[in-house]
């Protein structure tokens, strides 16, 4: 066919001509709602009233057949007799919240026994509302559509939190995944790192280049420790941390901490102390080190040179023991107390803040003092330090 041809045939237009009819869209299925009435008069007035309230409507004559009838239609909403053959509307009842689908459907028990004891019976066996005859027919169609809406929020909204949880849980798996993955090249780097800075294959030759070598060392490190935070968090945002109660001297526990940590503090020139009552704990010793270490870490980092980060351990009255970390450094703004324990909040949240940090750290304190069955709290201003209170019971219980 030649262009000419081609170009002469009459094409179809892509604009609307005016009148045109635009296909209809098709009808919203109707929700459906499934009777259970043995009284042929009753369940045909039923039907009438529920289907002009917009509902696609099935009928049972007994409490068996409705059992069947909502396995195979899956219905929206269930209205039940209670006197009926075969299956009684509360047995019925009972039967349909075992279907897993219908596990939350709305069901409502259709009786004229409204005393106390019908009513308890009704909602022990899973109704959602309780209908009294003689029905309001009027009210009866507002009641289904209003109970029909509710539902359906209600699933809406379970639905949402599913989506929402099974996100959640990707993300942490994925940053559990991604942090345990770039500490294997970080552990590689910084051992390397140690075997250059030795020299232990011979002199480096240029004094600068050990000097760098001990540069990518404690960068290596930084980014080891902020991992190792990442991955200890993701762990417990999916509920991964198993408790191994033993018994300690609460002093052996907080000494072990303290000299963690007496390096840090020796080389910025702050001076630690503790005073601990000679009591035995109960608890699990690596979650409880983990939380000490965390806070006299964050009590080193921020108090200046000169200063002094004080450990007090004390039993209480109410079969508890209380630690807090008392330092003399920066303080937190009162507006600013709650935010510290959202994960990576950070106090000074500048381009140029002066302390290093991902801020983890208090909020790993906190969920494992939760686990540990205690409680953390935080007292402190602007300038004047900050005491970080840790309670916990002298015993914990075991796990289930």
């Amino acid at each position: 066919m030649s262009d000419a041809a081609a170009n002469s045939r009459p094409r179809r237009s892509l604009v609307a001509r005016p009148g045109a009819k635009t296909p209809a869209m098709p009808p919203a299925p109707k929700p459906k709602a499934l009777i259970a009435e043995d009284d042929m008069t009753q369940r045909l007035i039923l039907h009438e009233c529920v289907a002009g309230a917009g509902f696609e409507v099935f009928d049972a004559a007994d409490g068996a057949e409705a059992v069947e009838l909502a396995r195979a239609v899956k219905p929206d909403i269930v209205l039940l007799d209670v006197i009926m053959p075969n299956l009684s509307g509360f047995d019925a009842c009972r039967q349909i919240r075992l279907i897993p689908e219908l596990s939350g459907v709305p069901i409502l028990i259709v009786t004229g026994s409204d005393d106390d004891a019908s009513i308890d019976e009704a909602f022990a066996a899973g109704a959602s509302d309780f209908l009294a005859k003689p029905l309001n027919w009027r009210l009866v169609p507002h009641r289904l559509k209003f109970i029909a809406r509710i539902s359906q929020m209600d699933g809406d909204l379970r639905a949402s939190k599913a989506r929402a949880e099974a996100g959640n849980v990707a993300k942490t798996n994925f940053i559990a995944n991604m942090s345990h993955e770039l500490r294997t090249p970080l552990n590689a780097i910084i051992g390397f790192a140690d075997v250059i800075q030795g020299e232990v294959l011979g002199p480096l030759g240029t004094p600068e280049y050990k000097e760098y070598i001990g540069d990518i060392k404690r960068s290596g490190k930084h980014l080891l420790e902020l991992i190792t935070d990442i991955l200890e968090w993701s762990k417990l945002e999916a509920g991964q941390i198993r408790l191994n109660p033993e018994t300690t001297a609460l002093a052996t526990l907080i000494d072990s901490c303290v000299r963690m940590v007496a390096p840090i503090a020796e080389s910025k020139g702050i001076h630690l102390s503790a005073d601990v009552d000679r009591i035995d704990l109960t608890t699990d010793q690596r979650s409880a080190r983990q939380i000490l270490i965390n806070l006299l870490s964050n009590a080193i980092k921020f108090s200046p040179s000169g200063t002094t980060v004080k450990v007090v351990g004390r039993a209480t009255d109410a079969d508890q023991v209380r630690i807090e970390v008392i330092d003399q450094g920066i303080g937190i703004p009162g507006d600013k107390l709650n935010d510290v324990l959202r994960p990576f909040f950070q106090v000074d949240d500048s381009l140029a803040r002066q302390h290093e940090g991902v801020g983890l750290g208090l909020t790993i304190a906190t969920s494992l003092t939760s686990a540990l069955g205690g409680k953390l709290d935080i007292s402190s201003e602007l300038g004047n330090g900050t005491t970080v209170g840790l309670t916990l019971p002298l015993t914990l219980a075991p796990p289930r």
